[in-house]
């Protein structure tokens, strides 16, 4: 049952790491002997000679992948909807909370134990996380990601969806 979960996770990491690759303008991207990053052949990014705002940039993208994998941990760790519901509704929009309904009492005790295993950054989208694991859901061990986007005016997510995988045989 674990390998074929791990097979399951693997290639939805490939498909990830696929779709990631060939998703957006890649053509203007290069980079350069001189240290120097050209992202678009108008703008060019020198690296950071100061440590401090390096050390600042770390600190505030660890805040971001906490708060992502403390909301994927909060989703697939509950013991009725309306928990889950209440346990995320901090990290989302009041856009979000409408959009997906996350107000609405729904009184189904269905309970699912899981973890999130991993949180990653989208290379071409700096708004855009993935997290990934596993849950069971009365007795039905699923693979689980995440695709979250980040809100960009405020510390909390904009919109998100869940995918489920079960395995077949």
């Amino acid at each position: 049952m674990a390998k074929k979960i791990l097979i399951g996770l693997v290639i939805v990491l490939a498909g990830v790491a696929i779709f990631f690759k060939f998703s957006g303008d890649n053509d203007s991207k290069e980079i350069t002997q001189d240290s120097e990053i050209v992202v678009d052949s108008s703008e060019i990014i020198e690296p950071n000679s100061s440590s401090e705002q390096k050390n600042d940039y770390k600190e505030s993208e660890k805040e971001v992948e906490d708060m992502v994998m403390t909301f994927a941990q909060n989703w697939v760790k509950h013991d009725s909807i309306d928990e889950r519901h209440n346990s995320v509704k901090e990290f989302l929009t009041e856009e979000c909370i409408k959009k997906k309904g996350i107000d609405a009492t729904v009184s189904a005790d269905l309970a699912s134990n899981g973890e999130i295993e991993t949180v990653a950054k989208d290379v071409e989208n700096d708004n855009r996380y993935l997290a990934f694991g596993s849950t069971s859901i009365s007795g039905v061990r699923q693979f689980v990601y995440f695709t979250i986007t980040l809100s960009e005016d405020e510390f909390k997510i904009a919109d998100f969806t869940v995918d489920y995988v079960e395995n077949g045989y």
